[in-house]
């Protein structure tokens, strides 16, 4: 035992009574050069010698969650309220000169794009324009408070919406069918109707919240990997044809009955054939809406990426949309002379804080997980990305407390759940602002339309702000050119992409988020399922240096004569140890004849680049051996030498990042089984929870197994030698 209390694995007396020492060595040549080329040593000797400490996983993991606990008490200093409050770390060092200008700027554009975003998003969550407006407004103060981004514009996101108002949707048809005649919410009017899926909405916000909150605590931050790259794209993609038909029926002026489920869309899109051969469809509204798609694609494809050369501030595009709609249907009086549908009556004030009703939990819990694991990998994610743009850090599990309070308190109000919008973002950067005071402004600029601005835009028509979204989603369905870009990158990858997409589209969105990520984990577990043990070869070129590569693709890879090395690149667990085990008997049972051949083949080589070394001619490059050579099958005429059969197999087993107990039971087999047939089976290079595990599952008639792990294949390849093979 070392100083500090902690003893080594393996003891060094019973690896001296087990294994051939070689020549013994003073403590100092340790440093020598050549000192551990010179004297080969397995893994017990090796720990033995260079002092490695007996730290078992377990144990690290206990120390690593007392020492946490003993950190408590200094959770309680200010200076953890500071981190806990970013706002009172920020706001004190606040640059006047250097940041005012911007931040006002950046805020005030920001605001305008909350206006058209808060209010025609509202109708993919089954509310009111005006709860678009305040889901706008509070999230984006709290997150200022608590966020440590500078840039990450919180508000109304579409795909959030887009989930909300599905939940919303499943929950109010579930209360309706458990009402005791089917008229307790049936019958009622729209208001009270709309009453009741504030009530969902608001009840989903604090559970997102809370489970946000959860997460943070329990350090479940690992949580937002199960969402890929591939599976996000291809989610947000499939939810955005959802947010695409959802509008639709709002363009042609024609009222669907709401649909959930498998099979969403058919039924939409039949509902809406239905509607308009039945002659239900306003073509007034279709002509406008189609007049204004056109202009505002046009405008936003080839006219403002002009006006972006020579102004860096964006054009709010969207609320010219809603200016010119409100006064042409003013004017024009559109309602009474053409049955177009208009927004409507729009409170003023602020509305009155009141607790959500915690007895829906049970109703919105999984879609409630779903959107605060979305919300969170979207939000942390933008926010890495702009802060190392702008060489600033977040602190991400900070985003995780920051986006659980938000949630949790603006639930206190009509809103539902919200995130980061990647195009308010941009605009925020674009606009070149430089701290989330920013958020002031826009919040007041929201303001003012909540008390004073709202009862003038009562009369925008609904269809204008359905054309606002669809050309929003320009940017979402240019991520179907992912597809081809995936394909030459990974196939596993375009697969993840494609089958979220489609489950999306397909099912519905939830179900569609669940299905990828099913499948992403089906294909990690197929990956470790179907590892295949490769056989490797020695690669020396210069003195003193080795590469241990698989013999089928580097054709100087050497093979020792009777000498097996091979190669398992996975974790060695309970679904994959049969196979392993399989794959290394295949390996042994290689035919004799097709072994010398491949001895034979890798010594011509080896004279053919011999004599072109004494020629002066120098191989640059490395070739690979076509896999149709090794097909091939000699005669008994080309072999020169008697058939040789394995004698020692050399496991490497430095790819093996993680072994359960299974997978250390099948390494013990594969020693027993392979000795009693006299191949003497070595490891190599296995990380240290492989050697902590096995010491736990060996028993004590097994412990000169612990002898033939050596550090390196070279220390392995070079004692098989020197040593008789062990008995069983």
């Amino acid at each position: 035992m070392d100083s500090s209390g902690n003893s080594p694995i393996f003891s060094f007396q019973e690896c001296e009574d087990m294994a051939i020492l070689g020549d013994s060595c003073d403590e100092n040549e340790n440093a020598c050069e050549g000192y551990y080329d010179r004297v080969p040593k397995n893994q017990c000797i090796f720990d033995e010698e260079f002092g490695l400490l007996r730290h078992t996983t377990r144990k690290t993991f206990a120390k690593n969650k007392l020492s946490k606990m003993r950190l408590a008490k200094e959770h309680c200093h200010p200076r953890f309220v500071l981190d806990f409050l970013p706002i009172l770390k920020w706001l004190p060092r606040y640059n006047i000169k250097q940041n005012l200008i911007n931040d006002i700027i950046g805020g005030l554009t920001v605001g305008i794009m909350h206006i058209p975003q808060g209010m025609a998003y509202s109708s993919l969550a089954g509310a009111r324009p005006v709860n678009g407006l305040y889901t706008s407004l509070f999230p984006a103060l709290f997150y200022m408070i608590f966020g440590t981004s500078r840039h990450a514009s919180l508000g109304v996101f579409a795909v959030v919406s887009l989930m909300a108002g599905s939940c919303n949707l499943r929950v109010s048809n579930i209360l309706e069918s458990k009402a005791s005649n089917g008229s307790l919410i049936g019958d009622l009017d729209d208001d009270i109707r709309m009453d009741t899926s504030i009530a969902i909405l608001t009840s989903l916000t604090l559970c997102v919240g809370l489970i946000q909150i959860a997460m943070a605590l329990l350090r479940l931050d690992f949580l937002t990997a199960l969402l890929s790259d591939q599976i996000i794209t291809g989610f947000t993609t499939g939810a955005a044809v959802h947010v695409f038909t959802a509008q639709l029926n709002k363009i042609l002026g024609v009222a669907l009955p709401r649909r959930s489920g498998a099979g969403k869309l058919i039924f939409v899109y039949k509902d809406l054939f239905s509607s308009v051969i039945a002659g239900y469809a306003n073509w007034f509204t279709f002509a406008i809406s189609m007049a204004t798609i056109i202009t505002l694609f046009l405008v936003k494809t080839y006219v403002d990426p002009l006006i972006r050369k020579k102004c860096r501030i964006p054009v709010p595009y969207d609320l010219f949309v809603m200016i010119v709609g409100t006064i042409v249907s003013a004017l024009l009086n559109l309602r009474e002379r053409f049955n177009v549908k208009v927004i409507g009556y729009i409170p003023t004030g602020m509305p009155t804080p009141s607790l959500p009703d915690v007895s829906l939990f049970g109703y919105v819990l999984g879609d409630a997980l779903a959107i605060a694991i979305v919300s969170l990998v979207v939000t942390v994610s933008m926010g890495k990305l702009f802060a190392k743009k702008h060489n600033y850090e977040i602190d991400v599990r900070q985003e995780f407390y920051a986006m659980g309070f938000m949630e949790a308190l603006t639930s206190l109000f009509p809103v539902w759940p919200s995130s980061t919008a990647l195009a308010r973002t941009l605009v925020y950067e674009a606009a070149g602002t430089k701290t989330q005071l920013a958020t002031v402004f826009s919040s007041a600029l929201l303001l003012a339309v909540i008390f004073f601005i709202g009862p003038f835009v009562e009369v925008l028509p609904v269809c204008f702000m359905s054309c606002i979204i669809i050309v929003a989603l320009k940017g979402m369905f240019m991520q179907l050119k992912n597809i081809k870009i995936l394909w030459r990158m990974s196939k596993s990858d375009c697969a993840i992409f494609v089958v979220s997409f489609a489950a999306t589209v397909l099912y519905d969105v939830i179900e569609g988020l669940m299905i990828g990520v099913c499948f992403a984990a089906a294909l990690l577990v197929f990956a470790i399922l179907n590892a295949k043990v490769v056989e490797i070869g020695r690669l020396s070129h210069n003195e003193g240096q080795s590469y241990f590569q698989p013999i089928e693709k580097y054709r100087d890879a050497a093979i020792s004569e009777g000498i097996c090395c091979v190669r398992f690149s996975a974790p060695l667990v309970y679904i994959n140890a049969e196979h392993f085990k399989k794959n290394i008997e295949e390996i042994v049972r290689l035919p004799a004849l097709e072994r010398r051949r491949r001895e034979d083949e890798n010594e011509r080589e080896k004279s053919l680049r011999s004599s072109r070394h004494e020629s002066g001619t120098t191989l640059r490059s490395i070739k690979i051996i076509p896999p149709e050579s090794l097909e091939k099958k000699p005669s008994l005429a080309s072999t020169k030498h008697e058939p040789i059969r394995v004698r020692a197999v050399v496991i490497d087993l430095s790819t093996v990042p993680h072994i359960d107990v299974t997978g250390a039971k099948c390494l013990i087999e594969i020693f027993n089984e392979q000795q009693s047939k006299d191949v003497n089976v070595l490891c190599a290079a296995a990380p240290l929870e492989v050697l902590e595990r096995l010491q736990c599952v060996l028993d004590t008639n097994n412990t000169d197994i612990l002898t033939h792990f050596y550090p390196s294949i070279d220390d392995a390849l070079n004692n098989i030698d020197s040593r008789p093979p062990a008995k069983s």
